[in-house]
């Protein structure tokens, strides 16, 4: 079978009352570091919906020994852990470390995959004590998307570089089990991890997709309703999801300013893309956010219509791209 992948967050359920579809929906949880759950419209042409399940689960699985950081056996962490400049690769883990060096040049450095060493000194979903400014500063010449370059199958980075895959392999694996789902023949679908969903093909009544946008504002609140139709990664990215608070209150989330090495201080609360493109709409999240409201505006513009974005502001404005079907609530 050809190796794909898959990852996103985010519980739904769009129902169907024909008895001519079936619907098949599985909850896997603790992969790729969080629960996925898919929903799926139909039985594939040579598959039962069992069978197809099964096969995502199997995907998940797969995925975690090329692409975790932290699973000490997995490619990516042992990639990490190895002394020597250049590493041979994976065409799995080589695929996407090049679309993640591409994109790092698209924003910029705005999106960057050498990240891994902030996330251990900041351990945002640990105890560990916060990184002290010496220790930043001592971190900032390990970073930077330019120290790593990818050729013939190798990957070669400035010695310390821990590179993360966290803020794009979600979007990217989404779109691979979406064209393993399409070619099966399963006639639609929801999929959802993290901070990302994608969906594709249709509903039998042919209405759009409704996905719920979370609020900023209200955990467990819903800021809006996108509708979609057809086939779309939309990933959201903010500072209230992952962080940690220090005996003073101040609050460390989980997204770096590159340059500074601290988390970014945006003037957006968060980020919504959606895309036909899953890696592209993940990272874009991640770099908008970082960049704030000025730099979305021109990424976005110097993207050519390959993303839409949904915008909120620090004062709770709510900004859309003309392409997007959005009711706010």
């Amino acid at each position: 079978m050809k190796l794909r992948f898959f990852s996103l967050l985010l519980l739904l359920a769009l129902l169907l009352s024909s008895c001519g579809t079936q619907t098949h929906m599985a909850v896997f949880y603790n992969k790729m570091s969080t629960d996925v759950a898919v929903t799926l419209y139909s039985n594939g042409q040579t598959h039962t919906g069992k069978e197809l399940l099964r096969a995502c689960e199997e995907l998940l699985d797969q995925a975690e020994t090329v692409f975790s950081r932290t699973a000490p056996t997995a490619e990516l962490a042992m990639l990490n852990a190895e002394g020597a400049e250049t590493v041979a690769v994976s065409p799995e883990l080589g695929a996407l470390l090049a679309r993640s060096l591409s994109l790092a040049e698209e924003t910029g450095g705005l999106f960057d995959p050498t990240a891994g060493i902030l996330s251990d000194l900041y351990d945002i979903t640990g105890t560990s004590p916060l990184p002290t400014a010496g220790e930043i500063a001592a971190a900032l010449p390990l970073t930077g998307y330019t120290g790593v370059a990818l050729a013939d199958g190798k990957v070669s980075r400035t010695p310390g570089v821990v590179l993360d895959l966290g803020a794009i392999a979600k979007g990217y694996l989404a779109e691979q089990l979406v064209c393993l789902l399409t070619e099966a023949g399963v006639s639609g679908g929801v999929l959802s991890l993290g901070g990302n969903v994608a969906v594709f093909g249709k509903k039998k009544d042919g209405s759009a997709f409704r996905v719920a946008i979370r609020s900023p504002h209200d955990e467990g609140g819903t800021l809006g309703v996108l509708s979609i139709s057809g086939t779309a990664y939309i990933s959201t990215s903010g500072a209230y999801e992952r962080y940690r608070e220090d005996e003073e209150g101040n609050r460390y989330h989980h997204i770096f300013d590159m340059q500074t090495g601290r988390p970014a201080e945006s003037d957006l609360l968060s980020v919504t893309v959606i895309s036909q493109d899953g890696a592209l709409a993940d990272a874009y999240s991640t770099a908008l956010f970082v960049g704030g409201y000025e730099r979305a505006l021109q990424l976005w513009q110097q993207a050519g219509g390959t993303f839409e974005m949904l915008l909120v502001r620090e004062g709770g404005e709510i900004y859309t791209t003309p392409g997007l079907s959005f009711t706010p609530v």
